[in-house]
């Protein structure tokens, strides 16, 4: 199979690199390493870090928010929330265990990260469409997160690390290590 050149990307992985580009050459068309490409729907940059997947994904969060703001008075509360599983909540979980893991957050001391605190806000918005509350109001996020029986983005993290730990484990998934052996 070859590789078709100008559908091809290149992205190098080098902690402390000073960026000098590489260039390969395939099937006679000069490929040139970048700093980000989109694959299967997410954003990866070549410092492994997840502002351009988190800004996208916030994004798409906010146009999701507008409609489910003008559902909010046309149907009822079970409704509404089918809707924003599907609209919100999918966008938020998509490929969340491939740049949520480096950020869960195990005890309440452990620090919080900007991103998932983005994407957290975003998923508050949510919530207050859901069960009509205002910032003003000051409604704990954890009695929201209750009354909608959805999980914070911390919560979901976790769950998908673990639903894909199982899958490895009940589906006898070989372990690296055991690979090169």
């Amino acid at each position: 199979m070859v590789a078709n050149a100008s559908k091809t990307a290149m992205l190098v992985f080098q902690p402390g690199r000073q960026h000098s580009s590489f260039q390969v050459e395939l099937s006679g068309e000069l490929i040139t390493e970048t700093k980000d490409e989109k694959s299967l729907g997410i954003h990866i940059q070549n410092d492994l870090k997840w502002s351009k997947q988190v800004a996208k994904v916030t994004s798409e969060v906010t146009y999701a928010l507008s409609v489910l703001k003008r559902l909010r008075d046309v149907i009822g509360l079970k409704e509404l929330r089918t809707i924003a599983d599907g609209l919100v909540m999918s966008k938020l979980r998509y490929c969340l265990p491939i740049y949520g893991a480096e950020f869960l957050r195990l005890r309440d001391t452990d620090p919080q990260s900007v991103l998932i605190l983005r994407m957290q806000r975003a998923q508050n918005d949510m919530l207050r469409i859901l069960t009509r509350k205002r910032r003003r109001h000051h409604v704990r996020v954890v009695d929201m997160l209750k009354e909608t029986k959805f999980l914070s983005i911390n919560q979901s993290i976790a769950y998908s690390l673990l639903v894909e730990a199982w899958k490895a484990r009940q589906f006898e998934v070989p372990i690296l290590g055991n690979l090169l052996m």
